[in-house]
């Protein structure tokens, strides 16, 4: 009996190592593409670290470098309009000035808070390192959209 519970030990491991060879190309493209990305977050400049990298993703997919740029192929979180710009949260010193030059550069805004240091615009995605180089500009994030919770209507007759 002992040697029977060895020969089915060897033969289970002897099986999950043939496994683990079969997956190992998987693993090593998922570590290469996962390599690539973490290169592309380190070759990034000042002006492209304030913006989210799902709208850097959806901007190097507009000009054509996604696959160069090593993006995953995953469903980005941005909203578009008709336009084609971005819905975008802008952390930044609210003025005047800065709500001129999102319209000049093409922008729609929704709404601004200066108090919250938030503006919240559609921007066209070729335009987001423009913004993002201003000084005033803190960060650029795909806008939060609002959620709600409704409970359930009891049922027609129940008690």
């Amino acid at each position: 009996m002992g040697q029977v519970s060895v020969a089915v030990c060897i033969a289970v491991g002897v099986a999950c190592l043939g496994g683990a060879r079969a997956a190992a190309p998987s693993r090593i493209a998922a570590t290469q593409g996962s390599s690539a990305v973490v290169q592309e977050k380190r070759n990034r400049t000042a002006t492209q670290k304030k913006i989210d990298t799902q709208l850097l993703y959806a901007l190097y997919r507009e000009r054509g470098d996604a696959e160069a740029k090593g993006v995953p192929p995953a469903e980005l979180h941005v909203k578009f309009d008709a336009k084609r710009r971005a819905l975008v949260s802008i952390r930044a010193r609210v003025t005047p000035a800065l709500l001129t030059t999102v319209k000049t550069l093409g922008g729609e805004v929704v709404s601004s808070s200066a108090p919250y240091s938030d503006i919240r615009a559609y921007l066209p995605l070729g335009k987001l390192e423009d913004l993002a180089a201003l000084p005033d500009v803190r960060a650029i994030a795909p806008a939060d959209e609002a959620t709600t919770h409704r409970a359930k209507a009891p049922h027609a007759g129940a008690q």
